[in-house]
């Protein structure tokens, strides 16, 4: 499973040595490096570059980032740099907090204005000017500041937006051993670590596990996890029925694609929630099986 404690930082750079460059400088920091070289898949690259480098469309589609570094030149012939001015736009318009670092070697001065004031840049930094150390501090600073406004977005959402109304109700008269309240801040915690996400690609059903002659009732959560990049079940309920869950699919070897989280913050000690992320599913493949949402 990845790391979800690392910071994630979007590398926008057509220039392969110069992508190399800050992504190793990226890395060493322990920052989770992502990159791009072009706008969209359809885009032409440069000769000497490596196709399989992803687009930004293609790459903020699917994932949530601290920062970005955005060279503004990211096609030749684009004497006005919209290519990456657009990139900026396209970050900023999913509103979740990304700081964008602007680096450029030939914008004109201009360009950077716009790309600074205008479209909601966080910083600028020329390439001629270029140290790992400044570049380091740039994007520590915009980590920060992006923390900040995740943290401010977290108290907007919580357990009764992930579960629909009917699993409300269902959830406060099925799980008696713990209670409404005890769900939801098991829920709200154990997926703080995950945000955001994308709330189109989520459900929330319910399960029962047998353990002996005893049915335990479990609340089960998917979504989508755009800081993952992946899929994630929420369980919720007894600790004797999550456990159990856990040990059967380790030991079965059911989903070796899986790893756990267990989240055990219910201070009468009667609920448990155990996250596990699928690493194998795709964005469209867990879209495509989700049950359509009652509308709150």
């Amino acid at each position: 499973m990845l790391d979800e404690q690392r910071k994630k930082v979007l590398v926008i750079e057509d220039d392969p040595n110069r992508r190399q460059l800050y992504y190793r400088a990226l890395e060493l920091a322990n920052y989770w490096v992502l990159e791009a070289n072009r706008l969209r898949d359809s885009d032409r690259t440069g000769q000497d570059d490596d196709e399989k480098v992803l687009s930004v469309m293609h790459q903020i589609g699917r994932h949530f980032f601290h920062a970005a570094v955005i060279d503004l030149s990211l096609i030749k012939e684009d004497a006005q740099n919209r290519a990456g001015q657009e990139a900026l736009t396209v970050i900023n318009n999913y509103k979740e907090g990304t700081k964008c670092i602007v680096i450029s070697q030939y914008g004109k001065d201009e360009d950077v204005r716009e790309a600074w004031r205008v479209r909601g840049a966080y910083d600028y930094l020329p390439k001629r000017t270029y140290s790992r150390e400044t570049f380091l501090v740039l994007v520590e600073s915009a980590v920060k500041e992006a923390e900040l406004r995740i943290n401010a977005m977290l108290t907007k959402f919580s357990y009764y937006i992930l579960v629909d109304v009917s699993a409300r109700t269902q959830a406060q008269e099925k799980l008696k051993s713990g209670g409404s309240e005890e769900i939801r801040s098991i829920v709200d915690e154990a997926l703080r670590h995950y945000f955001p996400y994308d709330l189109q690609c989520k459900s929330a059903t319910f399960e029962s596990i047998c353990i002996g002659d005893v049915q335990h009732c479990l609340l089960l959560i998917k979504l989508w996890s755009r800081y993952l990049g992946g899929a994630l079940e929420l369980r919720v309920g007894s600790r004797e029925a999550c456990q159990f869950r856990q040990i059967a699919l380790v030991a079965g070897g059911k989903k070796s694609g899986v790893d756990f989280k267990v989240c055990e913050i219910d201070p009468r000690d009667k609920l448990v929630g155990l996250v596990e992320y699928l690493s194998s599913a795709t964005i469209e493949e867990f879209a495509s099986v989700q049950p359509e949402q009652d509308e709150e």
